[in-house]
């Protein structure tokens, strides 16, 4: 178990994207995979790279995207300002209209205390 949890974190990056409102101002989007950016969507289970991530962006809250199999969408949840419900329509119509079905995740956001 200590090997494979070593593995994903020498694997993990985390990438931000740009030019992605939520809104109608821009928010902060990142992209959490592995290196090869297949089948990378468990990084997000890196606990040690998700509490340095959220140190980094001065959060204590992250709402979790489920892009594919191959990557999730961390988003920094400063004060709250991101909607559960929203964000999991959002993921709920992409996997509907972009996502090939056996690589799908679930229709749901999450949000994650670091």
């Amino acid at each position: 178990w200590e090997t494979a949890e070593n593995n994903v974190r020498k694997e993990t990056e985390i990438i931000q994207l740009s030019g992605f409102p939520m809104s109608a101002e821009e928010c902060e989007m990142f992209v959490i995979s592995n290196k090869s950016r297949f089948r990378g969507a468990s990084a997000v289970l890196n606990k040690k790279v998700i509490k340095a991530f959220a140190n980094l962006v001065n959060t204590k809250k992250i709402m979790i995207l489920p892009s594919s199999i191959h990557e999730m969408i961390l988003i920094p949840c400063h004060d709250c300002e991101y909607d559960i419900e929203s964000c999991s329509e959002i993921v709920k119509l992409v996997n509907e209209n972009e996502v090939e079905l056996t690589e799908q995740l679930t229709d749901r956001a999450y949000i994650i205390e670091v």
